[in-house]
């Protein structure tokens, strides 16, 4: 078991092999063990450096090689794993990721939002980033306007990213957001009839993204 930096993640595979480890050996990687934003990959020691590159994870990280690769932190919330793209620009706004960050889950938002607070054709850009990488399950649309906004970048831009709208999950608020899901030949993965926490309490692990 090795804990070091994702970077020096090569130089540890080429040195164990040079010292005649074989190739074929399991190897898995665990980036922030424990926490929500737990994620493990595993591969074979001869390959490991090119799924590590490819799959953009990040310190800190442990790496265990041999048969011991079976175990692992198993996160039993709602959501461990799960990651969701999220605009929150208000208190509500924050009741809803703060209880699907509760419930296991991850957010991600885009530093062109975090910079100017509005979305933008770059902050829409920022996201499918984001999912291209499997970094992001689902897309958080709190009211119609954002749908709007938002939806309009992502046509624009989903294209030359070679991603597929229809294969992303929107978690809605309200079904006026919902119906403009629609209108571009969408459907909501989850709708929230409005910000009531106690309602977001008990639902938040009721569906599945």
């Amino acid at each position: 078991m090795f804990q070091l930096g994702i970077q020096n993640i090569p130089a540890l595979a080429e040195k164990l092999l040079n010292e005649g480890t074989d190739p074929s050996v399991p190897v898995m990687i665990t980036e922030w063990g424990g926490m929500e934003r737990q994620r493990s990959i595993t591969g074979p020691l001869g390959s490991i450096s090119a799924i590590v590159s490819q799959a953009d994870l990040s310190d800190p990280a442990i790496i265990v090689l041999g048969n011991d690769t079976e175990l692992h932190w198993v996160n039993t919330a709602p959501f461990a794993g799960k990651g969701m793209l999220a605009f929150p620009a208000g208190e509500q706004e924050k009741e809803v990721v703060k209880a699907f960050q509760d419930a296991g889950g991850s957010l991600y938002t885009s530093k062109e939002f975090t910079l100017h607070q509005r979305i933008t054709s770059l902050a829409a850009l920022d996201s499918l980033e984001m999912i291209k990488h499997g970094k992001a399950d689902a897309i958080f649309l709190q009211n119609k306007t954002t749908a709007q906004i938002l939806l309009k970048y992502l046509k624009k831009h989903s294209e030359k990213s070679g991603i597929q709208l229809q294969k992303l999950s929107f978690v809605c608020i309200g079904k006026e957001t919902a119906q403009e899901l629609t209108k571009h030949g969408l459907m909501p993965a989850c709708i929230f009839p409005n910000y009531a926490e106690t309602f977001l309490a008990e639902s938040v692990s009721s569906y599945s993204i």
